[in-house]
């Protein structure tokens, strides 16, 4: 075989792979050239719930009188509660303990024997709709046998509004981010190939607050007791943009 030959018939086998569509189609799956962004999205919005645990103790030498008067306080509770509009469905019972205590010892009456009690102790976690009405829930509540409160959350009833608007926000945050830096880089920037959303911050939790300063809060006479504050709604999102 001639040289002549053999170069014909490698041009022609050049020509038969170029024209493969498989391999055409391999040429052209390359990946497009992208740009990635961090998008923050934060919403303020007011509360309009508050949730709390509030706790009923009650102490007797005799336990199945400590026993007694917790439940007669808890049953008053309830009913206090229920007749102030409360649902059934925002009461519920968190804890229940009975434990054996030494009564606190008077020093100036020198060495004593240990006097037990015992201790009687129920917790319910208790949601308001109408975050007003907090200051007369507590106070008619006080007078019904409770005398600790454990933690205090504020709520928006509608979440996942304010929730779709942060994530609004975080997706123009990446946008406009990503349509800057195209600029500066002389490109032009197309459609979104990927996003991702991190998952959201939960809304604060509130330190907690002992009945006495509870109490002492509520005989201040004018102006609310609770400084309510804002809810901060937080969505970050990345988003790869497709470069031209």
């Amino acid at each position: 075989m001639g040289p002549r030959l053999r170069s014909l018939r490698t041009t022609s086998l050049s020509l038969l792979i170029l024209a493969s569509p498989g391999l055409r189609a391999v040429a052209s799956d390359s990946p497009p050239r992208s740009l990635t962004v961090r998008g923050l999205g934060e919403i303020s919005a007011s509360p309009d719930q508050v949730e709390f645990t509030i706790g009923i103790e009650t102490t007797d030498p005799n336990v199945e009188k400590a026993q007694q008067l917790n439940n007669e306080a808890a049953r008053k509770v309830i009913a206090t509660l229920k007749g102030l509009g409360v649902l059934d469905k925002d009461v519920q019972t968190t804890y229940v303990n009975l434990s054996q205590t030494v009564r606190d010892q008077d020093p100036s009456r020198g060495s004593q024997p240990r006097t037990w009690i015992y201790v009687a102790r129920k917790d319910m976690r208790v949601l308001l709709r109408k975050i007003e009405s907090y200051e007369n829930v507590m106070s008619q509540l006080m007078k019904s046998g409770v005398n600790q409160i454990h933690s205090l959350r504020f709520l928006r009833s509608d979440v996942r509004q304010w929730e779709a608007k942060a994530r609004t926000a975080a997706l123009e945050d990446a946008r406009e981010k990503a349509q800057a830096m195209a600029k500066t880089m002389g490109v032009k920037l197309g459609a979104p190939l990927h996003i991702i959303e991190a998952q959201a911050a939960p809304p604060p939790m509130l330190k907690t607050y002992m009945m006495m300063e509870v109490r002492g809060a509520m005989a201040d006479a004018g102006g609310p007791t609770l400084a309510a504050g804002e809810l901060l709604f937080t969505t970050d999102v990345t988003v790869s943009f497709e470069i031209q």
